[in-house]
């Protein structure tokens, strides 16, 4: 629609990288020596030993500063407390890069039948050990249920240049859909909303049977390799992703999963095979046999010239214990089969990185005074960042950040939970960051003063529709937090109907300003059932509803409704309420009616009684062309919170003016800078 062209054209503008010039006290180059002085005439060969200069340097000194020249560093980075009051950067002469992978060339393969390069691996060195069993992945499996315990971690990873290579699996994209299901095993879950408490810990629970359609039973039947095969789906809810080896009954068309689906399965529920050897009949597949240490691939199309990249370090490219102001800035990082960068400290600055093409998260960081700015994150098989601290129950800030950052293309293994951006803890800022092109959330927060603000997201959420493309839930006390001054648009895909920004299952204490949200596939915000939220001067564009604030945590006690299990007695949100000293300093003075939440059955029309949906104020939003409801409003919602003074519009053409009062939104400062 013309509202997001006009706005996207109206968006603050990227003002490029930083340029780097040769300036520091020790020079690390790949054509260089280690039996060098470490000078810019003679720099050292590799980053390790330029590390132990800059360490004696700071010791010295009191800071040290090591610039690395153009090249490609095949090493892995471990810093310590050591370390502080270093900086590492490029010299300015070109890319330094970051590269742990093994390289396989052409000459190495040999060429079999449909196009299918086949290398032995055991000739480069590599072991059973190196390429380990397959990995569990997903956000809701079972898999620690049983004995014994998988290995945690990512499974290799194969990239062509900078694509990334997919397992084998049937079928090559998109999902299959369960005909039936004859056995739910022993989920936690089943049916809808209907829990079983006595399968929540239980050891090796029974996994259950599966029913696949006539078509894919026919094509499983054809196969001459059924050993090794795993699923993987969302055989219960589109958020709730998992997988599992299988073993196969074309007789009966069965599959029958090692692990059972946590929340079981339905018919209809999404799944595909991964691991098949039979369906490597696509570019960019590969197949491992790992009793003959064979790799087989076929190359993606238009990757002449590229070389294959296969990744077996499980170690991050970047590890940092302990360290302080610690500033690594300029690097590419290319490669991984998990995480990037591991981090833990304080003053951590991360800036102007480019981390490209990993198993798992970008950057993983813990600590205060942490900055994350200015980098590209992308191809990343889980999330982006996720930036961790604060004390959040005595309300002391972290004051860390993930700022001006591009961060796109994630969750391309694991799709779900696997955010852009997951900040936790308290006092944690992200602003001014383009997220974009990912199956789930753009970003996830839990915690206090958490401010997600300034940001550009779009073609989020794209395989979920109980999800947000920013989203938190399920607190009473998750208070000071604001989502303020974003742009969010094209959320969703196809069938899958997500909301624009989520404020789930009784999330409270939120300021919600500024907004502008376009083009989703069902609300563009949901409040469900919280407290004391904020929702003013947004604009709400082509949803299915504009605003839908409902009343479940209320109607879970009063109408024996859905939610009823997510208030019982010892469940989570209980336990985080009780958490905190809420009749302690600094909670008392600052949120003073926090300690009169009460769960008494007996005085449920009470405004302290914690489910009841006190104190939201929705009022001077402008809401355009709902396909169903301008605003959704329940009954509960309408008695105890206020709902006024907002501006509604069938289409954006009667929308000639901004209405008296309302405040215009500063388009020009949201994106990045």
């Amino acid at each position: 629609m013309r509202l997001v062209k006009d706005l996207a054209a109206s968006l603050s503008g990227f003002s490029g990288r930083p340029a780097y010039a040769p300036e520091g006290d020790i020079f690390v180059s790949p054509l260089g020596s280690d039996e060098a002085s470490g000078t810019y005439e003679r720099p050292f060969k590799t980053l390790a030993r330029a590390q132990r200069a800059a360490r004696e340097l700071a010791s010295v000194r009191g800071r040290a500063t090591v610039c690395a020249k153009a090249g490609v560093y095949r090493e892995t980075l471990r810093f310590d407390a050591r370390d502080s009051f270093c900086s590492y950067r490029p010299a300015g002469d070109g890319d330094a890069v970051l590269d742990s992978s093994l390289e396989l060339e052409d000459s190495e393969f040999a060429f079999c039948p449909g196009g299918v390069r086949v290398c032995d691996l055991k000739s480069r060195g590599v072991s059973e050990e190196d390429i380990g069993e397959l990995r569990y992945i997903g956000a809701q499996g079972t898999e620690k249920m049983y004995d014994p315990a998988p290995l945690p971690g990512e499974n290799v990873q194969l990239f062509m240049g900078r694509t990334r290579l997919e397992l084998a699996s049937y079928p090559a994209s998109g999902f299959l859909k369960l005909k039936a299901v004859r056995d739910q095993g022993e989920p936690s879950e089943y049916p809808v909303h209907t829990w079983h408490p006595e399968n929540v810990n239980k050891r090796n629970p029974r996994a259950g049977e599966y029913v696949m359609d006539d078509e894919t039973n026919q094509r499983v039947r054809g196969w001459k390799h059924k050993n090794g095969l795993w699923i993987y789906g969302c055989l219960a809810y589109d958020w709730a992703d998992s997988s599992t080896p299988v073993t196969v009954n074309t007789d009966t068309a069965s599959i029958f999963p090692r692990c059972v689906s946590r929340f079981a399965a339905y018919p209809g529920g999404l799944y595909r095979f991964l691991n098949v050897r039979d369906e490597l009949k696509q570019p960019g597949q590969y197949y491992i046999d790992r009793s003959e240490l064979k790799l087989y691939y076929i190359p993606p199309e238009g990757s002449e010239g590229e070389t294959l990249h296969l990744c077996l370090s499980e170690r991050p490219h970047i590890e940092i214990d302990s360290a302080r102001d610690l500033t690594i800035e300029g690097f590419t990082l290319l490669h991984g089969r998990g995480d990037a960068i591991v981090a833990k400290g304080e003053g951590i600055r991360l800036n102007d990185l480019t981390v490209c093409c990993f198993g798992g998260k970008a950057i993983d960081i813990s600590g205060e005074n942490n900055a994350v700015t200015g980098c590209e994150l992308y191809r990343l098989g889980r999330g982006g960042v996720l930036m961790k601290g604060g004390a959040p129950k005595r309300l002391e800030q972290a004051s860390s950040c993930v700022d001006n950052c591009f961060i796109h293309h994630f969750g391309e293994v694991s799709m779900h939970y696997n955010p852009g951006v997951n900040a936790v803890g308290c006092g944690i800022s992200v602003t001014h960051n383009e997220i974009c092109f990912s199956p789930h959330a753009a970003v996830l927060y839990s915690g206090k003063y958490i401010f997600v603000e300034y940001n550009h997201i779009h073609h989020a959420v794209r395989h979920a529709s109980d999800a947000g493309a920013i989203y938190s839930g399920r607190d009473w006390t998750n208070v000071g937090c604001r989502v303020n001054y974003n742009f969010v648009h094209d959320i969703g895909e196809g069938g899958f109907t997500p909301d624009g920004i989520y404020f789930d299952d009784m999330l409270s204490g939120q300021e919600c300003r500024g907004n502008i949200v376009v083009n989703v596939g069902k609300n563009g915000l949901l409040m469900g059932g919280g407290r004391d939220n904020t929702v003013t001067n947004n604009i709400f564009a082509c949803c299915l509803n504009g605003i839908k604030f409902d009343d479940r945590a209320r109607d879970a006690v009063v109408g024996n409704g859905w939610a009823k299990r997510l208030l019982d007695p010892g469940s989570q949100i209980w336990e985080r309420l009780k958490a905190m000293p809420l009749n302690e300093e600094p909670w008392i003075s600052r949120f003073p009616g926090l300690s009169r939440l009460h769960g008494d059955l007996m005085r449920v029309d009470d405004p302290d009684f914690a489910p009841n949906p006190v104190g939201c104020l929705v009022t001077n939003n402008i809401v355009i062309g709902s396909r169903e409801n301008q605003l959704l409003i329940y009954e509960g919602s309408r008695r105890y919170s206020t709902v006024e003074n907002n501006y509604l519009y069938a289409s954006e053409g009667e929308l000639k003016a901004l209405p008296e009062g309302f405040e215009p939104i500063p388009v020009e400062k949201i994106g990045r800078y």
